[in-house]
C-alpha cells in the first residue's frame, strides 16, 4: 500500500555510497541523455508501485505515482547536488516519506 510506495523513499540511501560521484552522474547522464540503470531494490519497488496502482481508489492512479516517484527522485538528487548534510539524514526520508504517503492517499 502507500506504506509499501514510503519504504521505497529509505532505499534510495544508496544514493549516499558516494554522494560526489553520483552527483556526477547525475549530472553527466542527464547532459549525455543517458538511459538510467536499474539497482537490485527497484525490481521490488516497482513490484509496491504497481500493486498500489492496482489496488487504490485514487483518482489517475498511474499519473500520481509518476508524479511520487519523481518528486522523490529531484529530491533526492537535489539534496547530493546542494544539501549534502542533509541528503544522509534520516529526517529527510521521513519528510519525504510523509510527503509521498499524504499525497498519494485516496
Amino acid at each position: 500500500g502507500v506504506h509499501g510506495v514510503g519504504r521505497g523513499v529509505a532505499a534510495h540511501a544508496a544514493h549516499a555510497v558516494d554522494p560526489e560521484l553520483h552527483r556526477i552522474f547525475t549530472q553527466e547522464a542527464m547532459r549525455l541523455r543517458l538511459e538510467p540503470f536499474e539497482t537490485d531494490d527497484d525490481g521490488v519497488i516497482a513490484e509496491e508501485r504497481a500493486k498500489w496502482v492496482r489496488t487504490t481508489k485514487r483518482e489517475n492512479a498511474e499519473l500520481a505515482m509518476w508524479i511520487s516517484n519523481t518528486a522523490i527522485h529531484a529530491v533526492i538528487h537535489a539534496a547530493f547536488a546542494e544539501r549534502p548534510e542533509a541528503a544522509t539524514d534520516p529526517r529527510l526520508a521521513r519528510e519525504l516519506t510523509k510527503l509521498v504517503v499524504r499525497y498519494l492517499r485516496p
